[in-house]
């Protein structure tokens, strides 16, 4: 691996932990309550079954899950929503760098998607 590719890696790692843990920190503290969405996923988290009208079982499950290891704190949510926009980054770049074959195209892709998640 070249100083040039390990670099690249470098930013992109910290730019999603920088991601991650400004997107929990933010909403845990401004935010007085969790969003509805999340609130309707605890609620089908309660009484798991093979599917929802509107949603697959793993979008109960997994706040389901981190309500039995955290309880009632609100930021665990905002980590677990961080924890699959960092892994969907990741592929992203994995993806894009197949595509383009060259990590900074990959970093400024990944870039552009996250400011198209802010819309």
């Amino acid at each position: 691996m070249t100083g040039y590719t390990r670099n690249i890696n470098n930013v992109f790692y910290i730019f999603i932990l920088a991601h991650l843990i400004i997107w929990t920190l933010v909403p845990s503290l401004t935010n007085k309550n969790l969003p509805l969405d999340t609130i309707e996923a605890l609620a089908w988290g309660s009484n798991l079954d093979w599917g929802f009208n509107k949603h697959p079982p793993m979008s109960a499950f997994f706040p389901e899950m981190f309500y039995q290891i955290f309880g009632r704190q609100d930021w665990a949510y905002y980590l677990l929503s961080q924890i699959f926009v960092v892994v969907a980054f990741y592929y992203v770049f994995k993806l894009s760098n197949e595509i383009f074959k060259n990590k900074i195209l990959s970093l400024i892709f990944c870039i552009i998607a996250r400011k198209h998640l802010l819309l």
